[in-house]
């Protein structure tokens, strides 16, 4: 769809996790969750239950949001979080940090809207950069609370 643009792939992904001297490990997770990291901002663990995840887009989507925690410095223990409002919220903070990391990572805001002016629909746009439609949809709203409303402002 775009020439010159190169969609970040699961490939391109998993070549970044190695880059950042991080460990991809397929196992089970606990707490119905299909993916988790570990470790700190020098390297660490990305644990992702294949079997639960329904496809690539799914896949790209859980590990750019985990390689996000480390990029963001946005890393916490879950055991000692998991009581403290404080906690809580820091925890809240540190996801939105990685699933910022991960839309602008995966959905550029330019080529996000290139794609939207060829008049191309929600699953067009999310299949062309290999994502869900819920991340798609997250990533308008998040652009929508940076100012930033794509085309019309519909995106069917």
């Amino acid at each position: 769809m775009l020439a010159g643009y190169t969609v970040i792939t699961l490939e391109n992904l998993h070549d970044k996790i190695e880059q950042q001297d991080i460990s991809l490990v397929n196992a089970r997770v606990s707490n119905n969750k299909k993916a988790v990291c570990m470790g700190s901002n020098f390297g660490g663990v990305i644990i992702l239950d294949k079997s639960s995840v329904l496809n690539t887009a799914e896949e790209t989507v859980l590990l750019a949001h985990e390689l996000g925690h480390f990029k963001t410095g946005s890393l916490y223990n879950i055991e000692t979080t998991a009581n403290s409002p404080l906690a809580k919220m820091n925890r809240r903070k540190d996801e939105a940090r990685a699933a910022k990391w991960a839309i602008k990572e995966l959905l550029p805001v330019d080529k996000l809207q290139e794609v939207i002016n060829k008049r191309y629909d929600e699953h067009e746009i999310a299949e062309h950069f290999s994502v869900t439609v819920d991340f798609l949809r997250e990533a308008f709203e998040f652009y929508k609370t940076k100012g930033i409303v794509f085309g019309n402002g519909e995106t069917e």
